[in-house]
Formats: structure tokens, C-alpha cells, sequence
């Protein structure tokens, strides 16, 4: 390889290396599966424990009264005639 091309294949490769490094990641966290039409997660209609946790984690996220809707759609939350009721509810 002559000094030229050496001297234009260093910097191409600097250039390159990050950018390539960068290209590697995938397409990060997507969030939970969401029932089509809504903002539920499909977890949320499987078991009761699941729906009581989304009710709960958007109470954390959303606050009072001061949040905007979020779409429920036909989305069902799960229920269960054996599980004991949650007190913090």
C-alpha cells in the first residue's frame, strides 16, 4: 500500500469506526405490548394483579386531575373473583 493511500485510509477509518459503533444498537425499549386502540397493556387484561399495578403505575405518572386522558378503548382490565382487594386502592 503506497504512503497515499495510507494517509486517506487512517482518517476514513476514524470517521468511520463511531459511526459504524453507533449503527450497532438495536431499536431500543418499545414499551409494553399495548391493546390495538388503546393506551392498556395487553398484561394489564390477562390477571388482576396486572390491571391493579397499571391503575396504580398511572396514578404515579399521571398525578390528580391534571393529566391528560389516556385511551381505553374495548380494552377489558382483567378481574378475579379469588384474589384479596387491595387496600391501597
Amino acid at each position: 500500500m503506497n504512503r497515499f493511500a495510507r494517509s486517506r485510509l487512517l482518517p476514513a477509518m476514524v470517521i468511520a469506526g463511531p459511526l459504524l459503533v453507533a449503527c450497532g444498537g438495536g431499536g431500543g425499549d418499545s414499551g409494553p405490548a399495548l391493546v390495538a386502540g388503546t393506551d392498556v397493556p395487553v398484561t394489564a387484561t390477562n390477571t388482576s394483579t396486572e390491571a391493579i399495578s397499571f391503575v396504580q403505575q398511572q396514578r404515579t405518572l399521571t398525578g390528580a386531575d391534571s393529566a391528560e386522558p389516556i385511551t381505553l378503548g374495548e380494552a377489558k382490565l382483567a378481574t378475579s373473583e379469588t384474589d384479596e382487594p387491595d387496600p391501597s386502592i
